[in-house]
Formats: structure tokens, sequence, C-alpha cells
């Protein structure tokens, strides 16, 4: 797979978590205009319009709101380490969960525990043609020793904190595929 498809996969993958979390935080939406669900006309004319702003837990932006957002430049990306504060390695309960991915992923970090699982889990990622995401790992080296471990699985460096937000996970390793999670 090439680095683009990799990044959409991963684009794809994050906002299928982030969108809940979105639409539950206190943000806004970008509009000029009411969005209209209901017109009440007599003889013509709008007697009542209702706005389904009001139905949304968030305010809506304004244009000075949009100076305030930071322009992306290369130099705000920080690649390693790599450190998710909420999740932690340790057991992993199998959970039924509503959100199906378009391909299975993996979350390890770089312990022993997880170099384990990911050694005895081997065939069944490749079989699934699994994404490992890797979310605790010190550097670039080390990093590279995962992938080496296993050459035919993708791995991607991600801070899983949003993914265990929106999974309500707290521990790694594990493996999200067909809307369930194992380890």
């Amino acid at each position: 797979m090439t680095t683009c498809k990799i990044k959409a996969f991963v684009i794809k993958l994050l906002t299928s978590i982030a969108t809940p979390l979105f639409l539950t935080a206190q943000v806004g939406q970008a509009s000029a205009s009411p969005i209209l669900i209901y017109n009440i006309h007599n003889n013509g004319k709008t007697v009542e319009t209702i706005d389904a702003q009001q139905f949304y837990p968030f305010k809506r932006f304004v244009s000075s709101d949009l100076d305030r957002i930071p322009r992306y430049t290369t130099k705000t990306i920080k690649r390693f380490p790599i450190v998710s504060p909420t999740l932690s390695v340790g057991k992993v309960k199998n959970t039924k969960i509503r959100s199906k991915l378009p391909r299975a992923i993996c979350v390890i970090g770089d312990d022993n525990y997880s170099k384990r699982w990911l050694q005895n889990k081997r065939m069944v990622l490749n079989a699934n043609n699994a994404l490992c995401m890797v979310v605790n790992v010190d550097s670039k080296q080390r990093f590279n020793a995962i992938e080496a471990r296993t050459p035919s699985i993708e791995f991607q460096t991600l801070n899983g904190d949003t993914i265990a937000r929106a999974l309500n996970i707290k521990h790694y390793p594990f493996l999200l595929d067909n809307g369930f999670i194992s380890q």
C-alpha cells in the first residue's frame, strides 16, 4: 500500500472515530444563514421558520473565529516520540462496537507484551490485511525495529488518545476488525 493510501486510510479512521466526539464538543458549524428544516406559509408568505441550528449542541462559527485557527506548517509536526497518555499496556476485554472500518487495525506499543502479541497474532493480522498503529514509541529507530519484526504488516505511528476516548478503551495491544475489539 502506498503512503498516500495509508494517509487516506488514517484520515478515514480518525474521521470515523472523531465525528461522534466532534458532535458532542463545544465547537461550531460554519454557516452564514440558517439551515431550514421547515417553513410554515400563509398565502405565499413565510409565517414561521424552524432553524435546525437549535437542535445542535454547538455554536456557529463567525468569520473572526477562522482567524484564530493555526495555519498548518511542517514545523508543527513532531513525529517522535509518540506518547499516548490515556493508553497503557494491559488486558483488553473483547467488545463489540457499532463502528466498522474499511480495514482491520491493530494498536500496539514498543513494549515486550506488544511485541509478543504481535508475534503471536502475525498470521491473523496478515490474513486481515491489518494496519498496525504504534501508539507509544520513543524513536524512529525503535519504530523501525518493530517494523523489522514483521515486515509483511504495515505500520503507522499515531497518538492513540482519540482512539482510546472514542472506543472507551484504556489498554493495548488489540485488534479492531469487523466491529469487534479483541486481544
